[in-house]
């Protein structure tokens, strides 16, 4: 009996509860649309300012503007109207609206809209309007699509800009490694006016920021947006192959300028000279110096290259390494190129030289550890030349002239992983025999190593001792 009264008593409580808190209807309120017309075409742009106009009676309250693609007015977007009987949206303020809905660029699309109360109701009604929206288009002007900016014959500066366009007032240049330009891996630059100047250093400075490493080619894709990210626009996505100079990769490079300090190092440790290294009569152009290393067996160069052992599980020497020596011989005998042992003993170790016993009439070619000279393309006496050599010992030993493949190490008996033709942590030597011949005089411009066995083309690149 108790419990029944309890269950009586609570009802009655609902029921004045309920009586005393009614629902208050908006009584006789009632919004008509004016403009746009039902059904209009509107291209949504940020040049193209929209107004909406309505007229509203009876106690409406406060009001917004709906949009939705459903005529139930389903997951709108919605504008507050601050009093009055219309609005007016900046063509950027409805572009942002219809793009929240979810609108592509150049498909006409129907979208819904309407004027109601932000709490209670009105009688109101839902207009349709067909909207083509037309993003900002920026159109990227220089340099022009898939250009080549290599860093071994530059023609900097390169100009990045694009055609203004007049709702966007601040730009963004960005590159990246990747055409969908990830925020992670793109890197972006201010263009003033419009426009943004690449010299030698800005382009190190990116490839550095790409995370480019080596001499090897990479495409690099670049784009120009509004500074402002909220705003979408449509623009253009073009590409140019970029390569790093070679030189500027070097681990270690002497170029003999300083005639105060001859051994000075350009990158890395001075050189080390040994017997007579003096100033040579010349170098490869104005400018440029040189060391000249004496005749005989006591005289020679030893440079430390600061290489850590690689090329393999285990290494212990160098395997991977590229070499480039300027050189220039008055007499094509026997000359010393590279010796592979610090301590020239002579077991395990290998020679590049210069030998003009079977070739003669004043020009000598590539000797590979003595066995037998290079014809194809000779070192004349009196004349500054390239000599490149690329290791990644084990799979390949190549020696270039000027540019031009000329040697190729035999791997399965020489040019092995771990080889003799592997260089020494210690360093490497250079117009240095293995004690039992005396080289010839030699004059040196300069001596640059890389960690890395630089490829053909790449090393084609590099050109000649006169172009460089």
């Amino acid at each position: 009996m108790k419990k029944y009264f309890l269950l009586v008593a609570a009802a009655l409580s609902v029921m004045v509860a309920c009586q005393e808190k009614p629902e208050t209807p908006i009584e006789d309120a009632k919004i008509v649309l004016s403009a746009p017309d039902d059904n209009s075409a509107v291209e949504a742009t940020v040049d193209n300012d929209m107004t909406f106009s309505w007229t509203a009676a009876g106690e409406t309250g406060d009001l917004e503007l709906v949009f939705s693609l459903s005529s139930r007015l389903v997951n709108p977007q919605t504008v507050k109207i601050e009093g009055g009987s219309s609005i007016t949206l900046s063509g950027r303020e409805f572009m942002d609206k219809v793009i929240a809905l979810g609108i592509e660029e150049g498909l006409e699309t129907r979208i819904y809209w309407s004027v109601r109360p932000v709490a209670g109701k009105a009688e109101t009604e839902v207009r349709t309007l067909k909207v083509t929206c037309s993003f900002p288009s920026i159109v990227l002007n220089t340099p022009d699509n898939l250009i080549t900016i290599d860093g071994n014959a530059p023609a900097f500066p390169y100009e990045f800009s694009c055609v203004p366009v007049t709702s966007i007032e601040e730009y963004t240049l960005k590159f990246s490694l990747d055409d969908r330009f990830p925020a992670d891996a793109t890197v972006s630059y201010e263009l003033t006016d419009g426009r943004w100047t690449m010299d030698e250093d800005r382009f190190y400075g990116l490839m550095d920021a790409l995370g480019v490493r080596g001499s090897n080619t990479v495409d690099v894709y670049w784009t120009v947006t509004s500074a402002d990210e909220t705003l979408v626009v449509s623009t253009q996505i073009r590409t140019f192959t970029a390569r790093k100079s070679a030189l500027r990769n070097a681990v270690a490079s002497w170029t003999f300028d300083d005639a105060a300090n001859l051994a000075k190092a350009a990158v890395g440790e001075d050189m080390i000279f040994h017997g007579t290294v003096t100033a040579a009569s010349s170098g490869c152009g104005a400018g440029n110096g040189a060391v000249t290393v004496a005749a005989g067996k006591e005289n020679w160069l030893e440079a430390r290259h600061g290489i850590s052992p690689n090329g393999g599980t285990g290494a212990k020497k160098i395997n991977e390494y590229t070499i480039l020596m300027d050189i220039r011989v008055p007499d094509a005998g026997w000359n010393a190129l590279i010796h592979t042992d610090v301590d020239r003993g002579g077991n395990e170790v290998s020679i590049l030289s210069l030998s003009g016993d079977d070739i003669g009439n004043g020009t000598c070619g590539l000797t590979y550890n003595g066995e037998w000279p290079v014809t194809g393309y000779p070192v004349i006496e009196n004349h500054w030349h390239r000599i490149v050599v690329s290791s990644k010992c084990g799979v390949h030993w190549d020696a270039y002239v000027d540019g031009e493949y000329v040697l190729c190490g035999n791997v399965a008996d020489y040019a092995q992983f771990e080889s003799g033709w592997a260089l020494e942590p210690e360093g490497v030597l250079f117009c240095a025999d293995d004690n039992w011949v005396p080289s010839q005089l030699m004059d040196i411009a300069q001596i640059t190593i890389w960690d890395e066995p630089l490829d053909a083309s790449t090393i084609k690149a590099l050109g000649t001792v006169s172009e460089y």
